[in-house]
């Protein structure tokens, strides 16, 4: 079951949900990623834009690396609370 799941994400997904050793640390990287958008100063526009476009899709590729890897790890019954 757990492999039928993981065809459904793509290989960066995939990629991040082997990366931390438990759900809680992919959160906090998560975090610190967000925070970095939010001290974003945006003077030029046109140059940035791109940028931005780039972090928004490797944090939304984050966000999926850790769905993966919390459906994982409760199918497997190695979360911890």
């Amino acid at each position: 079951m757990i492999a039928e799941i993981k065809k459904q994400y793509n290989k960066e997904a995939r990629l991040i949900a082997k990366k931390n050793d438990n759900i809680y640390d992919s959160f906090d990287e998560l975090i610190s990623k967000l925070d970095l958008v939010s001290m974003l100063k945006i003077d030029d526009i046109d140059s940035i834009n791109y940028g931005l476009y780039l972090y928004v899709e490797e944090l939304k590729n984050h966000l999926k690396g850790i769905e993966l890897q919390l459906k994982t790890e409760i199918l497997a019954g190695s979360l911890k609370v």
